[in-house]
């Protein structure tokens, strides 16, 4: 359906298709059901099992997608169903009249547009071209040379010319080609253009040239001349499926030859063909009479009429066809098969890097790029490729999806009872979710997709993209051109930890994964106390929303239910009876990060007997379902991950990490074993971990799993020690599955092993590296159906192979862990190599500063620590005073330079000092200052400096909240606030303010820098009802100079209004406005001058704010307001 074709002109892309006026029954069906479009006779229920496999923890990789958030693109009040790209402007074809800005309401700055527009691929603008088309346009295409934009659907009139249903325009000019004007006698659905011929399909049954020429019969296909649009003998036929129903031709696309075309639609045979030729198939460009080889069709069934849909209905197609010069990307549903394929342009075989993408939900579009294959769907089923299950929440439907375009995996067996393609090649599912919605018409989001130059375009029936507002077309970029603001989507109680104690000096926290639509390696952080410089405890999860939580109800599995996948964190060093507060930041890779709420913890009054080590927060840090560190004394190991024990453990010795807080289990090799507490269903995929140190010469059990807490009964999952100190596995499915190492392993040292299960075989690590490993051993041993327990030291070793002389083991367990997924390598080897805390790396410390007049800022946030945090700061301001705190500020008594002095201490008590001379000079004389920080009502009282506020107006609108001065304005009401004793002739006012009420009337703000009598010198900031920020002068009443725009205003955000009143005589008047998020602008937006005699004296200053009348109220908040003398 897509190609792109290089050109002098520049890129040219163009889309061949469609299935428009096919799908609308289908889409009535949709939203008639949650089960959208399941095949008749299946069950919707009990397909949350549908999801990927839970083992598939790390990272995926594979090409970067494009970002899921759209650059400013226009905006349309319909349908967009087609987008081809000539150089560097996007074409735009479909049913709406009008188009507005990038975001922009509906009704605002709208533009008519007849179901075409134009827009600039690079900075999304809305261009002139705007040609008035009397119906539905549906499908677009291009010239390889870029000098003829062709578009089709059901139009019959373009700019008052008469077109049936086919038009071309002359480009660069955009002018209508007068003597191209081709017939057909219904809707066209896909175009394919060479620089001499036009390909046309659609629903119609005969063409012609021109009006007032004989038409010929035509099956849904024909060409013309592109000179003059003269039929031309291309002539495929096709036969309607079941001899009854619709019959189109959908999508077409030429191979890069330009001597094939494959078609693809809603047809039985292609030129009396059934296989290849049902729904899709590849002819000939000269006649169309010659079927070509097209395996597929025997790979995707044919159309079951008798068992599988109603005798009336007739709707399974071939949506769209693309490619990318070496294969074929065709989209289809619904029913039988509801996914994408890639098909070789050869012979439309499998082989050779083809694969079927078997979601379910129907696929509308599939278009590649580069790596990666972008599709348009109603996908709510993603299982048969390891991804998402059927409905799951949040969204139910994820209607833009990407692919890898390299075959990756097989299909897996299908059990929601659609047609199973296991085994069949597949791509992987990227990471790439852009949440659309679906529009009222077609009830289906994107429809179309284009692409250039790294651009992917989607347009459809959608109103929101990602909850925001975007109608109709969507831009994306790559990721290094895109803002990347798409980030984690969970925040406040949805992420809040359940808190427990542990012991009185630590605590374990749990909480549920948060999902991001375009990445999805996060990062976790716990944040004490509201600290987040500093995280106690971090985790680096890949987080997938389908695994967020299940879904609930028969036909709405996408509400979301219980958890599925949670983490879990350690604080530890706490203080015993101390409160504290938690909560989880969730960062993505672009640094878009979200927090939860806080959660309060008391610990408990006496501290415990767990000690931590710097080798268990790294072990922690990979979410193990179960570690035994073994620090107590006592005669139970607890677990630091989970909720249960191991018992019992009886003498200890000295820890792997050679420290006094740590320590072992030390077996006797003839009674010593402990087991877990609770039993546990035996995890198929998992990996089991320790550390040992022995020297016996008999062997005996390291770990494995029993059906009871014994040395006996039911045995699987083992890892022992034979009599010449080799380590081996034991696994059981149904045959009994093992490994063994090359080397002896009893000398007395500290030896690492992790034994894992999982999707690619069994595998034993021993001190960081793989030793054995056999990809024929997938699962294990079910116990039937019951739970088991681990079991350590001591177990039947039956019939393994190297039985050692003893079952107990006689050395030293350390630090226990089990996993619920197959560690990969590289996270071995980190375990291996935190055994030994390395010795601590002393901070670095370093410091800004910055001064106004007396006051000096200071800020040690750039000091460093290698291998750690900063946990504190401590400042000299070498005048006596001192601070705490990475910023500190001081005001000094008296100008001067003083050395400063600050030392960073880190978390293991490394500490650095650094010094700086910091100069200060005396500044502007203040004449008036309130920070309002004091409580009142009917007024502000008085100022900090420059003493009594009075009120103009009702006093009840104002108050002081002990954060800022508030004025409530009613609607086409003035409130203002006046410091009369104040009186100067110069001044210069800053003040911050922020609106709390969104604009629906102009909102005004002002700042009065002289007032004498009842006439004044005030600079305005207007927020407009569109968000535009613009700043005024005023002499009274009278504006001086002109209106400035500074920008855009959002409710709730504070901005910064400056005033200088200058001179006497004639006076000058500077205004600026800005974001305090951003820095003060070093020019003046308004400037002006005045010499009305009555205002050439000293006077008083103050606020003002006006509301519109028809704003219901204007709530503006004032904070830091400062008036000093001009320097």
């Amino acid at each position: 359906m897509n190609s792109e074709i290089r050109s002098p002109g520049g890129d040219v892309t163009t889309h061949q298709r469609r299935w428009r006026r096919l799908l609308s029954t289908v889409a009535v069906t949709m939203a008639l059901t949650a089960g959208a479009l399941t095949p008749v006779g299946l069950s919707t229920t009990g397909a949350q099992a549908a999801g990927a496999d839970p083992s598939a923890n790390a990272t995926t990789t594979g090409p970067e997608t494009v970002s899921a958030e759209s650059l400013p693109v226009p905006q349309v009040d319909g349908v967009v169903w087609d987008q081809v790209v000539i150089g560097r402007t996007v074409y735009v074809g479909g049913e709406f009249t009008s188009a507005r800005p990038f975001t922009a309401k509906r009704g605002v700055d709208e533009s008519p547009r007849s179901n075409v527009l134009a827009y600039d691929l690079d900075t999304g603008e809305l261009l002139p071209f705007a040609p008035v088309v009397n119906a539905a346009v549906e499908t677009l295409a291009a010239s390889p040379d870029g000098k003829r934009l062709y578009m089709g659907g059901y139009f019959t009139k373009v700019d008052d010319q008469t077109r049936y249903r086919i038009a071309a325009f002359d480009l660069p000019s955009e002018k209508l080609v007068s003597n191209f004007r081709p017939l057909v006698n219904t809707r066209v659905e896909t175009l394919v253009a060479t620089n001499d011929t036009l390909f046309a399909g659609g629903a119609f049954t005969s063409a012609a040239q021109q009006t007032g020429v004989v038409a010929t019969a035509r099956t849904a296909a024909a060409a013309f001349a592109a000179s003059d649009a003269t039929l031309l003998p291309w002539a495929p036929n096709m036969t309607k499926i079941g001899g009854k129903g619709k019959l189109a031709v959908l999508s077409m696309v030429i191979s890069p030859s330009q001597d094939k075309i494959v078609l693809g639609g809603n047809f039985q045979t292609l030129n009396g063909s059934l296989n290849p030729g049902s729904l899709m198939g590849a002819v000939d460009a000269t006649t169309g009479k010659t079927t070509l080889p097209w395996k597929i069709n025997s790979t995707i069934p044919q159309r079951d009429l008798k068992k599988r849909v109603p005798s009336d209905r007739h709707d399974f197609a071939v949506y769209s066809l693309s490619s990318d010069g070496g294969y074929v990307y065709g989209s289809m549903g619904p029913g039988l098969f509801e996914g994408v394929f890639k098909a070789r342009w050869s012979d439309g075989d499998l082989a050779s890097s083809g694969w079927l993408a078997d979601c379910h939900g129907d696929s509308y579009d599939a278009v590649a790029v580069g790596d990666i294959v972008y599709t348009a769907s109603h996908a709510h089923d993603c299982g048969n490729l390891n991804s998402f299950g059927d409905y799951v929440p949040p969204a139910g439907w994820y209607r833009a999806l990407a692919f890898t375009t390299a075959t990756t995996q097989k299909v897996r067996k299908e059990d929601a009872g659609y047609l199973n393609y296991a085994g069949n090649p597949a791509p992987s599912v990227l990471h790439w979710y852009p949440n659309f919605n679906a529009g009222p018409k077609t009830l289906q989001g994107p429809w179309d997709i284009t692409a250039a130059d790294g651009y992917v375009l989607y347009g459809g029936e959608f109103s929101t993209l990602n909850g925001r507002g975007q109608e109709g077309l969507a831009r994306f970029a790559p990721r290094a051109e895109a803002p990347n603001e798409v980030g984690p989507q969970l925040a406040g109680s949805e992420m809040n930890p359940t808190v427990t104690a542990w012991g009185g000096n630590a605590a374990k926290l749990e909480w549920g994964i948060n999902y991001d639509w375009d990445d999805r390696a996060l990062r976790y952080e716990v944040i004490r106390n509201g600290n987040v410089d500093k995280p106690v405890f971090t985790v680096r999860w890949d987080s997938d929303f389908w695994k967020w939580r299940k879904g609930t109800g028969k036909t709405t599995m996408h509400l979301p239910g219980a958890r599925i996948e949670t983490l879990r964190g350690v604080d530890y060093g706490l203080t015993p009876g101390e409160t504290y507060t938690y909560q989880i930041r969730t960062v993505d890779p672009r640094g878009n990060a979200t927090m939860s709420d806080p959660v309060s913890h008391t610990t408990g009054g006496t501290a415990s007997t767990n000690e931590w080590t710097s080798y268990d927060k790294t072990v922690l840090q990979d979410q193990p379902s179960t570690y035994f560190p073994l620090n107590e004394t006592g005669a139970v190991g607890n677990d630091w991950a989970g909720s249960n024990s191991l018992r019992t453990v009886g003498a200890r010795g000295d820890g792997i990490e050679g420290l006094e807080t740590s320590r072992s289990y030390a077996l006797n090799g003839t009674t010593a074993w402990a087991a877990t507490w609770t039993a546990e269903t035996p995890p198929q995929v998992y990996s089991s971990e320790l550390w040992f140190s022995t020297t016996t010469k008999k062997g005996g059990l390291l770990i494995g799993m029993g059906g009871a807490r014994s040395t006996g009964g039911s045995i699987d999952r083992q890892v022992y020690m034979d009599n010449a100190g080799r380590v081996r596995s034991a696994n059981y499915d149904g045959t009994l599955k093992e490994l063994a190492s090359q080397k002896s392993y009893n000398d007395g040292e500290w030896h690492h092993v992790v034994n894992t299960l999982g999707p690619d075989g069994l595998a034993l690590y021993i001190d960081g590296e793989r030793v054995a490993t056999r990809s024929d051993a997938t699962y294990a041993y079910r116990y039937q159906g019951k739970n088991a327990h681990w079991i350590v030291g001591a177990q039947a070793l039956g019939n393994r192979a190297g039985k050692p002389s003893s079952n107990f083991f006689a050395g030293q367990i350390d630090n226990v862990g089990i996993y619920q997924r197959a560690l990969d390598p590289a996270t071995i080897e980190r375990h291996y190599d935190a055994r030994i805390a390395p010795a601590n790396a002393l901070p670095t410390a370093a410091f800004t500063s910055t001064t106004n007049a007396l006051a000096a800022s200071v800020d040690a946030s750039g000091s460093t620590d290698a291998d750690g945090s900063i946990a504190s700061y401590a400042w000299d301001f070498g005048d006596g005073a001192s601070g705490t705190g990475a910023t500190a500020s001081h005001t000094y008594a008296a100008a001067g330079a003083y050395t400063v002095t600050v030392t960073v201490t880190d978390d293991r008590g490394g500490s650095d000092t650094t010094s700086a001379i910091v100069t200060v000079e005396a500044g502007p004389t203040t004449i008036a200052a309130d920070s309002f920080d004091r409580s009142s009502s009917n007024g502000w009282g008085g100022a900090e400096l420059g003493g009594p506020w009075t009120v103009g107006g009702r006093a009840a609108d104002v108050s002081a909240d002990g954060l800022s001065g508030v004025i409530a304005t009613p609607p086409g009401a003035t409130r203002s606030m006046m410091l009369p004793e104040v009186s100067a002739a110069a001044t210069d006012t800053t003040v911050s303010f922020t609106i709390a009420e969104e604009a629906i009337g102009a909102q005004y703000v002002s700042v009065v820098g002289r007032q004498v009598g009842s006439s004044s010198y005030s600079a305005r900031a207007v927020v407009q009802p569109d968000g535009r920020l613009q700043v005024q002068l005023f002499q009274g009443g009278t504006q001086l100079g002109k209106t400035v725009g500074v920008g855009g205003y959002t409710a709730g955000e504070t901005v910064t209004l400056r005033l200088q009143v200058l001179g006497t005589g004639t006076t000058s008047l500077n205004a600026k406005a800005w974001s305090t998020s951003v820095a003060e602008p070093a020019e003046w937006h308004a400037t002006a001058t005045d010499s009305t005699a009555a205002l050439q004296t000293a006077g008083s200053v103050g606020l003002k704010v006006y509301s519109a009348a028809s704003n219901p109220l204007t709530t503006v908040a004032f904070d830091d307001f400062r008036v000093v003398q001009p320097e």
